[in-house]
């Protein structure tokens, strides 16, 4: 992100928002998934990638350091790492495929240029992760995180 052009500030809070979304873990998958089906993170990452399980798209599980869900955005994800030849857990992929999205939704500039923390990270966490609880409490925890990652 740093070559990228971000500042310290939207770094920080695009960091502590994934370590709430996944603990920054790239092949984790959204805990109910878990157990609705019956897979570990480990297990759904390799039928995905070896083709044996085709509802990554649309099960609605999040996935990876995002913790993507929409269909769409599950499916970009898929083909930047069937494009570079990885599995759907390669960070560097989900790296670019999470840099497309924000560039897609013109959400860049805000977080390259972002004044403080606490800017960056209600940012991201309003207008790319867009949670159903969006409540101060969770944007708290949020930038407690991200000011972690700021240190």
């Amino acid at each position: 992100m740093k070559k990228q052009g971000f500042s310290d500030y939207g770094i920080a809070g695009i960091m502590g928002n994934l370590y709430a979304e996944s603990a920054l873990q790239p092949d984790n998958l959204q805990n109910s998934a878990n157990t609705n089906l019956k897979m570990t993170d480990k297990q759904y990452t390799d039928v995905v990638d070896n083709g044996t399980y085709t509802n990554f798209f649309n099960d609605g599980a999040g996935y990876g350091i995002a913790q993507w869900t929409h269909p769409t955005l599950k499916e970009e994800l898929y083909n930047i790492c069937k494009k570079n030849n990885t599995s759907i857990s390669d960070i560097n992929s989900q790296l670019e495929c999470l840099i497309t999205q924000l560039t897609k939704q013109k959400l860049l500039d805000t977080l390259k240029n972002a004044k403080s923390v606490r800017e960056a990270s209600d940012y991201f966490l309003t207008k790319f992760e867009r949670p159903k609880d969006q409540s101060e409490a969770v944007k708290q925890k949020r930038l407690n995180f991200s000011n972690l990652y700021l240190k």
